[in-house]
């Protein structure tokens, strides 16, 4: 699951946080990334939607550019997005969920 807008939430080092070791905070998303899958939904203006990436595996030529990233909280992970996963699914907007006490 991915998305290109919204929030996320980070994870960082902070030794006097209990009971894990890290501070987790909430920070805005900023524009995918070009030849980021994030990018690619946004081009086709997609809302809340799957993509069989099984299928544009098969049947999308390899001529034609595809997804060389995807997001990670708040950075970019490169890896060949349509043979690392099967189905991918964007949603609109993802945001933090609250009162978990992290």
């Amino acid at each position: 699951m991915t998305s290109g807008a919204g929030t996320t939430a980070t994870l960082e080092p902070d030794g006097t946080s209990e009971p894990y070791g890290f501070a987790v905070h909430n920070v805005p998303l900023g524009p995918p990334e070009a030849e980021s899958i994030e990018a690619a939904f946004a081009e086709t203006r997609a809302g809340l939607s799957p993509a069989d990436l099984r299928r544009f595996r098969n049947e999308v030529p390899t001529d034609v550019a595809q997804p060389d990233r995807i997001r990670m909280d708040s950075a970019y992970i490169h890896t060949p997005v349509a043979e690392a996963f099967d189905l991918m699914v964007h949603v609109p907007a993802s945001s933090m969920a609250e009162g978990l006490d992290l």
